[in-house]
């Protein structure tokens, strides 16, 4: 099994992701942003993400955005799998 934690602090590094998405209530989205909500329930808890073997691009990509994210909220995130990560444009994503 692989881990793709690493030791960066995307809390303090990265512009906070739900201030980007402000135009969204701004040009009349009606649809509420309740992911903050969930988030801001959760904070300071450590979360698993398991994807499914051999993970694709997207499998790993959705994982990592999910670690990103969650990080606002100092939320500690591990992700792992099993099987084998093939390509190498997949393997550049976990390394």
């Amino acid at each position: 099994m692989f881990n793709m934690t690493n030791n960066y602090s995307y809390a303090t590094h990265a512009p906070s992701f739900f201030q980007k998405l402000s135009f969204l209530k701004e040009e009349g989205v009606e649809k509420k942003l309740d992911i903050a909500e969930l988030l801001e329930k959760h904070r300071g808890e450590k979360h698993l993400v398991i994807l499914h073997e051999f993970p694709d691009p997207d499998a790993i990509s959705s994982a990592f955005a999910h670690k990103l994210i969650s990080a606002e909220y100092n939320i500690d995130v591990d992700i792992t799998y099993t099987g084998k990560i093939s390509h190498s444009q997949n393997i550049a994503l976990v390394t």
